[in-house]
């Protein structure tokens, strides 16, 4: 039906394939032909369309509800149309409507209409959902550059501030930087309900984040079916992501339970696998020397077992920002002193630009067909659900 649909909209419209099966829906891959771009250019957007399965209507609507909510947020995944309901139309009606979109771009939603709804048209993000760079990390054995670990966090931090602070910008606005409000805006407790690597995902360098991403691409949150307004909501979030911030670095599923607690710096955190060895057991191997020590104190702090010696989003903010910007700005030997990175004969470590360029090329540019398709779910993934199930 979608194929149909989209096919009899030709030539703005042309339906590519299912770009995934998920628990609550399917989302499907269209291009659209942009205005001014004739048949030579070949101007064209790929977008994500997302219907529910059966019984799952809510779930969507859900969705496309905090989707409206957070839109013109840089890390939150682009809003471009939804609909409801089906919307009868003659046989006169039905032409008019064929032809004006033939014609030109018009009301983007208006392509929507006549399918049962509720549907939801996102921006596609081609690149692909942070499961599969880390499944690349493990194939490849390839080590997560600090550079790209605080660039990921920071990201991730600033998904957040969107959800806390959403700015319900029209769905046409551009995405803008997410800041913390001043004093006296009270935050949004939102949870998003299903965090994991599968739901983040990788968007490309050119973004409205400025040095942020000139290096390393921009992540981007997607669904938000599950969300849901809690008294712990932000604090379930920055719990979650410093679960997915564990794995990355690790490059293992780390559970989290009293084995994974260890007493560091005056607490109890959930970071025992990236901590040093305490004095007690000198002939431990640390196997994360290369690991700043600056995000192994924040990770850990954010696993503290007392929510009370977790870091706010504000601290979050700053610490990361302050850090990315560190670390981008530091000279190998510099990069080397403050977080004991193991240099080579020639004094460069995994830290440049160039091992950075690297390290992206063969973990996420390269990566093989079978793991590459950008939204290949209504869930962020597509063929990895119980390999998701693990990561979540």
């Amino acid at each position: 039906m979608i194929r149909d649909h989209f096919n009899s909209q030709q030539p703005r419209f042309v339906y590519e394939d299912v770009a995934g099966r998920g628990s609550f829906g399917i989302t499907y891959r269209v291009r659209e032909k942009l205005p001014g771009g004739g048949q030579k250019d070949g101007t064209s957007r790929r977008l994500a369309v997302k219907r529910a399965l059966d019984g799952e209507e809510d779930v969507l609507r859900n969705e496309i509800r905090w989707l409206k909510e957070l839109a013109g947020s840089a890390h939150i995944v682009r809003i471009v149309a939804s609909h409801d309901g089906v919307k009868k139309q003659g046989p006169v009606a039905r032409f008019v409507r064929k032809l004006s979109l033939r014609g030109s771009r018009g009301n983007v939603k208006d392509s929507l209409v006549g399918l049962q709804g509720p549907v939801l048209m996102m921006e596609y993000l081609e690149n692909g959902d942070l499961a599969q760079l880390y499944y690349m990390t493990i194939k490849y054995g390839l080590v997560v550059p600090n550079r790209v670990l605080w660039s990921v966090l920071l990201c991730l931090v600033r998904a957040f501030i969107a959800m806390a602070y959403p700015r319900k910008a029209d769905e046409n606005a551009e995405p803008c930087l997410e800041e913390i409000p001043g004093e006296g805006t009270q935050p949004l407790n939102l949870d998003h309900g299903d965090l994991h690597m599968g739901n983040v995902m990788i968007g490309d360098i050119a973004s409205p984040s400025g040095d942020e991403h000139e290096l390393v691409p921009i992540l981007k949150l997607i669904d938000f079916g599950q969300a849901i307004e809690s008294q712990d909501g932000m604090r379930e979030n920055l719990f979650k992501i410093s679960k997915i911030m564990i794995n990355l670095i690790t490059r293992r599923v780390i559970q989290v339970n009293d084995k994974t607690a260890s007493d560091y710096k005056g607490y109890r955190a959930h970071a025992t696998e990236i901590l040093p060895p305490p004095p007690e057991d000198p002939y431990r191997e640390y196997k994360y020397t290369s690991l700043d020590p600056r995000l192994r104190d924040l990770i850990a702090r954010c696993l503290a077992q007392e929510p009370g010696e977790r870091p706010g989003l504000a601290e979050m903010l700053r610490v990361a920002q302050a850090a990315a910007a560190a670390a981008a700005g530091e000279t190998p030997a510099a990069a080397a002193a403050v977080s004991s990175l193991p240099a080579d004969r020639d004094g460069d470590v995994n830290e440049t630009d160039d091992a950075i360029h690297a390290f992206l090329k063969k973990a996420l540019y390269d990566a093989e067909d079978g793991a590459q398709g950008g939204q290949r779910d209504a869930r962020g993934s597509v063929g990895r659900d119980r390999r998701l199930r693990v990561l979540s």
